[in-house]
């Protein structure tokens, strides 16, 4: 019975997708983890693990984006545009330290995707 639970909860979480499942916004997160680690928790499910997003799902590339680190920690973290057409989770709860991790990672998927042009 105890797998079946299981199975069901780890199938719920695949199907869930992009939305704002509970169990995807945890921020307990050991201090150690590296800002990949932190972006591939948080951010690589709708963004992909290279940040090229889904154009056909709407997910910008964020491989190419221009936002400094502090605008897409606030972004991650504190709002998301005015009457933007994209329906990224906000996480509220995330500390500062993580957005701003996240962020740095970021900008180091944009500067290798410049440099492989």
């Amino acid at each position: 019975m105890r797998c079946l639970t299981l199975l069901m909860v780890v199938s719920a979480g695949l199907l869930a997708g992009c939305d704002n499942d509970p169990a995807h916004k945890g921020h307990d997160h050991a201090d150690s983890m590296t800002a990949k680690e932190l972006f591939e928790f948080h951010c690589s499910m709708c963004h992909g693990t290279k940040g090229w997003g889904n154009f056909l799902k709407g997910t910008p590339a964020v491989a190419v984006t221009d936002l400094s680190a502090g605008a897409i920690a606030h972004r991650v973290r504190d709002s998301r545009p005015v009457n933007s057409p994209y329906q990224m989770p906000v996480f509220q709860d995330m500390s500062q330290a993580e957005a701003l991790k996240i962020a740095q990672y970021v900008q180091e998927i944009r500067a290798k995707a410049m440099s492989e042009e």
